[in-house]
């Protein structure tokens, strides 16, 4: 199981006149071809390559959470 470090990314919304997070997470590369877009590097995570097999290459699903992806451990045992 390879692992790769996603990130959370925010554009510049035209409409809106602000930055918005995106609801996805990229790779480095991913975000590098968004023109605009930045990188929030504080959010780097690691996870199995399978969840940047989407649409969208090098992106997440919409609504992806690292929090509840498989392999995380969801509760903390005593």
């Amino acid at each position: 199981m390879t692992k790769v470090k996603v990130y959370q990314f925010e554009c510049y919304d035209i409409m809106s006149d602000q930055f918005i997070r995106s609801k996805r997470w990229a790779t480095t590369a991913a975000i590098a071809r968004i023109p605009g877009a930045t990188q929030i590097l504080e959010s780097g995570i690691e996870v199995d390559e399978r969840v940047i097999e989407s649409d969208i290459e090098g992106m997440t699903q919409i609504g992806f959470n690292p929090g509840t992806a498989s392999g995380f451990q969801r509760e903390i045992e005593d």
